[in-house]
């Protein structure tokens, strides 16, 4: 019998998460997408939505399983188990005024509800034809570890997470 990979098991509790949210109206999911990078031999989820009452930002959840971590769970005697997990990031995308205290408020929102120890990236650009006033925001969330299967009962929490953080950038950004 087929056995699914840690990252299977894993893509599948947060599709189920995020489409319960959809179907409760909470959400909105706007984009997915599954890409298999035959080269490297690495695989990557995504899938996007927005808060179902305000879509002035739309979120990202990036979970990738390369080679090793597959390798390392389906052969644990050839490398650590330490290596079965997944990398997963967070990302968000939200056009904003062009003033740095809207970009610190963002930043400590972000901060407040993932907390200190994640790596929280903000990268801003704007349209040179159009002028700096407004800004395209990517802010991502990186947990710098690999996520592993035992992990899983965590990602509901992180579905609530990104969900909130959906809802409060309306405050932050208007």
């Amino acid at each position: 019998m087929f056995d699914p990979t840690a990252y299977e098991n894993m893509k599948i509790v947060m599709e189920g998460l995020l489409y319960d949210k959809d179907l409760a109206g909470q959400i909105s999911i706007i984009d997915r997408n599954e890409l298999i990078n035959t080269a490297k031999l690495s695989r990557t989820f995504e899938i996007t939505f927005q808060d179902r009452e305000s879509v002035i930002a739309s979120c990202t959840f990036i979970m990738k399983a390369a080679l090793e971590n597959l390798a390392a769970e389906l052969h644990p005697a050839l490398l650590s188990e330490k290596l079965s997990g997944c990398m997963i990031s967070i990302r968000f995308s939200f056009s904003q005024r062009n003033e740095p205290e809207q970009t610190a408020g963002i930043d400590r929102l972000m901060k407040s509800i993932w907390g200190e120890n994640r790596t929280i990236t903000q990268t801003v650009s704007y349209d040179p034809l159009s002028g700096p006033d407004t800004l395209l925001n990517l802010t991502e969330i990186t947990f710098g570890r690999l996520i592993y299967e035992d992990q899983i009962d965590d990602l509901a929490l992180l579905s609530d997470h990104m969900a909130e953080c959906l809802r409060k950038l309306e405050d932050v950004l208007s």
